[in-house]
């Protein structure tokens, strides 16, 4: 005598994000990360994390462009690796190769479009270098605690919320502090970008009041960033608080030295 089966057909639901999801995503995660990274995990989206990369492109840039705008930037005949020699006399910032006197010959760059657009070239490049390495650094602390990494694709890409934050209150916090400033930098000739913005930075950090409220902004976000990290471990990788602590401070550490290490091989810090 036979039975009648019933097949009951069991289809994982998938809530529909809309691109407004994904930019409020973006604006909040970096800060309330514990209530909006289970949203994400419930309903993950691919769209939010390359917002966020596009925002962290554009902050990155942002920020050197507030401290080179009004820049003049030269270039010496000498080809000679030297430290950078700093003069700052009234609200000017003379930064030269220490091997050369002012006097020598120097050819100023008269258009910087070509210098600024291959900087924001670099801003992409490095944010989504930022994305990989956090990435890797949760995964991997993730699995030695023995937590879930199956979401981490998507919620790696929203922890850069919080970096959006950071390098925009660090530009206007640049731009505040640099607008009754006039920066001229005389480089070898041939330097690449790299050099240039390092003599920019080398001339910023003599500035006291400057390198105090940087260092302050920058153990803030330190912290901030560590705690993002943290809410994404515990929230995303199913970690008890206790273990998402030690991991987020490892997935930090880990992900800033293959940051380090990537900037340093594309010769873009």
């Amino acid at each position: 005598m036979s039975k009648d089966k019933e097949i009951v057909y069991i289809e994982e639901y998938k809530e529909e994000v809309s691109i407004y999801d994904s930019i409020k995503r973006v604006i909040l995660t970096g800060l309330l990360p514990f209530e909006y990274l289970e949203d994400i995990v419930i309903a993950p989206d691919i769209l939010g994390p390359f917002i966020c990369i596009l925002l962290l492109s554009l902050t990155n840039f942002f920020y050197i462009y507030m401290f080179s705008y009004n820049a003049v930037i030269g270039y010496t005949k000498n080809t000679g690796f030297a430290f950078p020699a700093i003069n700052i006399s009234d609200n000017t910032i003379l930064v030269y190769p220490s091997n050369i006197t002012i006097s020598s010959e120097v050819l100023f760059l008269k258009d910087k479009n070509v210098f600024l657009t291959r900087i924001y070239s670099d801003t992409i490049m490095l944010s989504l270098a930022i994305w990989l390495a956090t990435f890797i650094g949760m995964y991997l602390s993730s699995k030695v605690l023995g937590g879930e990494t199956k979401s981490f694709t998507y919620i790696s890409g929203y922890v850069l919320s919080s970096k959006i934050y950071e390098y925009l209150t660090r530009a206007i916090i640049t731009y505040v502090l640099l607008r009754s400033y006039s920066i001229k930098i005389i480089v070898p000739y041939g330097s690449n970008v790299k050099m240039i913005v390092s003599y920019i930075v080398a001339g910023i950090n003599k500035i006291g009041e400057i390198m105090l409220l940087l260092k302050g902004h920058q153990v803030f976000f330190i912290i901030w960033n560590t705690i993002v990290i943290i809410a994404a471990l515990n929230v995303g990788g199913r970690l008890s608080m206790k273990r998402a602590i030690i991991g987020g401070i490892i997935a930090y550490i880990i992900a800033g030295g293959l940051y380090l290490l990537f900037s340093r091989f594309y010769n873009m810090l």
